[in-house]
């Protein structure tokens, strides 16, 4: 290898870690451990898409307990926990997932958290009813706001991807992502792209309509793969994915204890009912993707592996 060749790899591997952070304030592990912490309030919001009244997604800022103040997208669940297009287990599931076979720098879908707001604080901000009967709180789904990106009609360009192995690599990765969680909504707003052309980055910010939803009426064309070779290091992870280490990572996603009337994050325990997302036992909640779900998820991996078996898409 000539030094030149070691020159623009090393310069890559650095395009590729500063890039991480362009669209973020801080780390992924910096702000998996932000989100993780508690006591966190709303300091600010405003609809997230200020032209749709209708719009229960908010744009806000939160305040940690050190001080940190984050932009974040919130949005809060709707009674039970979960409905169509507002399912805050599989919106952490997705960013969950991607971690199997896919490194910070190249996440497709931005750090994502289940946060507890009471209701009396959320009320300020929102409509929004308690989530779970047995606690007067408010659950919402976090997610870091991004930074440099636009949102195009489509953020695939297919001359682009045949012309360019970096914008392949990126696009192919958000691929085998929409693939895998079965997303089913291709509203423009949902996927966006990095404003700067070099290197390119793709991320789906809305996976709600995804694994066992109802299909939007807006498009399903991300829940099959839509280029013809997909990155290689990613499906080599793709390989070593088996059933038990879905169940492990998605079983149980989110657990909560209900302690004088309000939801107390606590340690993810032992899977209440395998055949329920959204489960609730005594003074436990607990959010998790459903057995078949996960089957579900084990079985499209398979598809794309023997698509690649049998020489449909390839690898580079």
């Amino acid at each position: 290898m000539s030094w030149r060749t070691i020159g623009l790899a090393v310069l890559c591997v650095a395009a590729t870690s500063a890039w991480s952070d362009e669209f973020l304030p801080m780390s992924v592990a910096e702000l998996e451990t932000l989100l993780a912490s508690e006591p966190v309030k709303i300091i600010s919001t405003r609809r997230s898409r200020e032209k749709i009244a209708s719009d229960v997604t908010l744009r806000g800022k939160l305040e940690f307990a050190d001080g940190q103040v984050l932009e974040a997208k919130i949005r809060p669940a709707e009674r039970g926990g979960g409905t169509f297009n507002n399912e805050p287990r599989y919106e952490l599931a997705a960013y969950e997932l991607q971690k199997l076979f896919l490194d910070p720098p190249d996440y497709v879908v931005p750090p994502t958290a289940l946060k507890v707001f009471t209701a009396t604080e959320f009320a300020a901000h929102s409509d929004a009813k308690p989530t779970f009967r047995p606690a007067d709180d408010v659950l919402c789904v976090v997610q870091a706001w991004l930074k440099g990106v636009v949102n195009p009609a489509d953020v695939l360009d297919s001359a682009r991807a045949a012309a360019e192995p970096e914008y392949l690599r990126q696009v192919g990765n958000l691929n085998i992502l929409t693939v895998a969680i079965n997303h089913m909504d291709s509203n423009r707003g949902n996927f966006l792209r990095s404003k700067s052309e070099l290197p390119p980055r793709f991320f789906s910010i809305d996976n709600g309509v995804a694994f066992n939803s109802e299909r939007s009426d807006r498009g399903d064309v991300w829940r099959k793969l839509r280029v013809e070779k997909l990155p290689a290091a990613a499906i080599e992870r793709v390989k070593r994915i088996d059933i038990g280490a879905l169940e492990a990572r998605l079983g149980v996603l989110a657990e909560w204890r209900v302690v004088n009337g309000h939801m107390v994050t606590a340690p993810k325990g032992e899977n209440i009912n395998p055949m329920r997302g959204v489960r609730l036992k005594d003074d436990v909640i607990q959010l998790g993707l459903t057995r078949n779900e996960i089957k579900a998820i084990d079985k499209r991996f398979a598809n794309i592996l023997r698509d690649i078996e049998k020489g449909k898409v390839s690898t580079f």
